[in-house]
This record gives C-alpha cells, sequence and structure tokens, in this order.
C-alpha cells in the first residue's frame, strides 16, 4: 500500500533551502518516490499557513522510513532543518475505502 511523506515548514534561508530542493527532487526520483503536490502558496481553510508544503509519495510505509530515515537522505535532512523553521513531516499510509457491507 502507498504511503505519503507530508512536509510543512517555513523557509527561513531560502540560498540554502534551494540548494536543499535542487539535491532532494533527483534523490526521491532515485528512491522511486513520486512529489504529488508541492507550493509555497497554499489555499488555507483550516488553521494557519505554512511557507512550503510538499507531499511524496511512496509504495509503502517502508519504503518511505527507508528514505527518510536512509544515510543519503541525512545531510539533506538536516540542510532543510537549518534552512527551515515550525517544520514537521509526518508518515502516513495510503487509504483504501473499505466495501460497504
Amino acid at each position: 500500500m502507498s504511503a505519503y511523506l507530508i512536509f510543512e515548514f517555513g523557509v527561513t534561508d531560502w540560498e540554502a533551502y534551494r540548494s536543499y530542493s535542487a539535491q532532494a527532487g533527483p534523490l526521491l526520483v532515485r528512491a522511486g518516490a513520486e512529489i504529488v503536490a508541492m507550493s509555497d502558496n497554499a489555499t488555507v481553510f483550516e488553521g494557519s499557513k505554512p511557507g512550503v508544503s510538499a507531499i511524496v509519495r511512496f509504495d509503502s510505509m517502508e519504503q518511505a522510513s527507508a528514505f527518510y530515515h536512509g544515510d543519503e537522505y541525512a545531510p539533506l535532512r538536516k540542510l532543510r532543518l537549518d534552512a527551515t523553521a515550525d517544520h514537521s513531516c509526518i508518515a502516513i499510509p495510503g487509504f483504501v475505502m473499505p466495501a460497504p457491507p
């Protein structure tokens, strides 16, 4: 079942964030992930507006976890965390609608 990493953060250092983004995109592709959505201009219906939101799809929760906790992403994760504030990353499994009774 698919799994999604959902990132939200405010960028505090755009130069460092651009460096992160330029490196993270190709790494995600090599990891078999798909960037489903990404924007720094989200429309907020509830809550407060994040600086940047991104949704990344993986084939499984194991694949998402291996990517996030992997050695190859570790220096990029640090770069992103250092270049942002109010950051969060959550992993959620895909949803399959239960069959009606």
